[in-house]
């Protein structure tokens, strides 16, 4: 939209009444503001439609011009009692009235009203499935906002800090226990490694599994060796050393998501911890200080969390479900 349009919708319609006119003139001169008035409306919602939408040149040229015609009319009633019309401020009236029933003659013929129309229908086919998206985000966002608001208004209680004190301490429990899991899990898995390359070597030196084995004939007093390989030996030995491997696997597996687990519960402790430090430093006054750390509490238990031990496909879910749950049914939160 020009910089015309921005003009013409930050425009006020102020008019000071001349103190000489005739009681007839001061008639004339409500209607005509009244008529201006009600031109400007309509106006100021099609400069909003153009300043929204593409719409063909030739259409907003047009509202140009009716817009500089409903500006000199503008002006000259603001001027009236400067000027020439002082002494027959009926002319200006009658411009007014002429343009106001030509405006809104209702005529096949009233260019205006026909652009007017048409440049509405512009605002009517703005892509629905767009609008569509936008009603539900902000459908999306309302349920977000009430659903933050109602965790706060429980955290704020004053027993909320002794339950957040309380989840500190849980969380470090659980942060104890997974890291001493993951330690055993870590010493199993290479206490097997260690006695399976051991195995693995006694086996080649002491030839365990021997890969052929020798038939020995005997035809007419002369003994022969042959020499086959022994399938069945092969197989078992594939056998257990891709359980072996699996196994071993499975406890660096194990180590993982103890690790992974331990090091979550650590960094939720420290995030009730921070906060209930956070919130003596801050005091009971500042509640927008509060709210603002609340949400920042409520983000740090919520959001998923990359350890590096797992891939974040695989620990998205233990973050985000479990413990959060829990603690927001104890706050007496959402249902």
């Amino acid at each position: 939209m020009s910089k015309k349009f921005q003009d013409f919708l930050d425009q006020n319609l102020t008019y000071e009444m001349p103190a000489n006119l005739k009681e007839t003139e001061v008639q004339r001169f409500n209607d005509s503001v009244k008529m201006l008035s009600e031109i400007k409306k309509l106006l100021d919602s099609t400069a909003v439609i153009v300043n929204s939408t593409e719409i063909p040149l030739k259409l907003e040229k047009f509202i140009e011009d009716i817009v500089e015609n409903f500006r000199n009319l503008s002006g000259q009633l603001s001027e009236i009692k400067n000027y020439s019309y002082n002494s027959n401020p009926n002319n200006i009236f009658d411009k007014i009235y002429s343009f106001y029933n030509n405006f809104f003659e209702p005529s096949s013929s009233n260019k205006d009203l026909m652009v007017i129309n048409a440049i509405s229908n512009y605002e009517t086919n703005i892509d629905k499935e767009f609008a569509s998206k936008i009603n539900r985000l902000n459908e999306e966002l309302v349920d977000k906002i009430n659903r933050a608001d109602l965790i706060l208004s429980k955290l704020e209680k004053p027993s909320s800090s002794k339950v957040l004190s309380d989840y500190a301490n849980e969380y470090g429990e659980v942060e104890k226990a997974n890291e001493n899991s993951s330690k055993t899990w870590l010493i199993v898995a290479i206490s097997a490694s260690f006695l399976f390359i051991t195995l693995v070597v006694l086996s080649i030196c002491f030839e365990w599994f021997p890969a052929t084995m020798t038939l020995k004939s005997s035809l007419g007093g002369a003994v022969t060796n042959n020499e086959i390989i022994n399938f069945p030996i092969l197989i078992t030995k594939f056998m257990l050393i891709s359980l072996i491997i699996y196994l071993i696997l499975f406890c660096f597996k194990q180590y993982s998501i103890y690790k992974n687990l331990a090091v979550i519960n650590q960094q939720k402790k420290n995030a009730f911890n921070s906060y209930v430090l956070f919130e003596a430093a801050i005091g009971e006054n500042d509640s927008s200080a509060k709210s603002a750390l609340l949400m920042s509490l409520a983000k740090s238990i919520n959001s998923s969390i990359n350890t590096g031990f797992l891939s974040s496909k695989q620990s998205e879910p233990l973050i985000q479900n479990v413990e959060v749950g829990k603690l927001f049914s104890d706050l007496g939160g959402l249902k």
